[in-house]
């Protein structure tokens, strides 16, 4: 079999995150498909045991290094997005849109109210309240603001002998305390966000698999070099054919280029 083909300086420059990370997929399969020729071949990469490869040299430890890499990259495309809402922000929703309706209903539906002085109390407040109807259609993002409007509006000096008379003080108090909580959960989640976005970047990451990659690379070329079998030639010929089938793929998307550190 001829020798003397070798794997050659791998780049990922102005590759995307989601070609980063197929590649890195792919050259762990290939791995441990090395390491365990019954293997499938693409097993779960990143929670595969590992153990060295003698073959060609290659230690357990860095393959596990690459595996750590490609789930930071994989979080890292994920954290770009916003973070979900947690089920205690979503119960904090819940709770306010509840007693927000309760208090918007019963004073626009004053004619449905049981008593003249409820219904008169209401109608005064009629004006003051109807912009707030319907509140719980809009996005989260205004919503903090229409119920802290809403709370404000209601707890004006000239409303408070409505709302006693409509029996809505605990109900405003209720109002305020859960948009305070869903504020305050909200000021949390953007905080941990920000965190997030400012640690290791795809960038970093990609540039740390790129370098473990190569160092691996190395030591798969010397081995197909001073201690050649079908093997380290099979290894090596897959690798070659795997980067060169990436760079293809990636030329006929036209190298259209995404920033790995957003």
């Amino acid at each position: 079999m001829e020798r003397n083909i070798l794997i050659p300086l791998i780049s990922f420059y102005s590759w995307n995150k989601q070609e980063i990370t197929t590649f890195i997929t792919r050259y762990l399969s290939r791995l441990l498909k090395h390491q365990a020729p019954s293997s499938p071949e693409y097993p779960d990469v990143q929670n595969a045991e590992v153990e060295d490869i003698e073959a060609l040299h290659i230690r357990a430890e860095w393959i596990q290094q690459l595996q750590d890499i490609l789930a930071q990259l994989e979080d890292n495309t994920l954290s770009s997005r916003s973070m979900p809402e947690s089920a205690e922000m979503k119960a904090a929703d819940e709770e306010r849109i509840r007693v927000g309706q309760y208090i918007v209903n019963r004073i626009l539906e004053y004619n449905s109210l049981p008593t003249a002085a409820e219904r008169e109390a209401a109608e005064l407040m009629v004006r003051e309240i109807t912009p707030y109807q319907g509140f719980y259609k809009k996005p989260v993002g205004q919503r903090s603001a229409l119920i802290n409007g809403l709370v404000r509006d209601a707890s004006k000096e000239e409303y408070s002998d409505s709302i006693s008379k409509l029996h809505l003080t605990e109900a405003l108090a209720e109002l305020k305390r859960f948009n305070a909580l869903y504020e305050s959960l909200e000021e949390q989640r953007q905080a941990k966000e920000k965190i997030k976005k400012e640690s290791v970047t795809s960038r970093d990451l990609a540039n740390d698999a790129a370098i473990l990659i190569n160092n691996m690379n190395d030591y798969a070329n010397a081995s197909s070099l001073l201690e050649p079998s079908d093997a380290t030639d099979t290894f090596v010929r897959d690798i070659i054919k795997l980067y060169d089938s990436s760079r293809e793929a990636r030329n006929r998307r036209g190298g259209e280029r995404e920033e790995t550190d957003k």
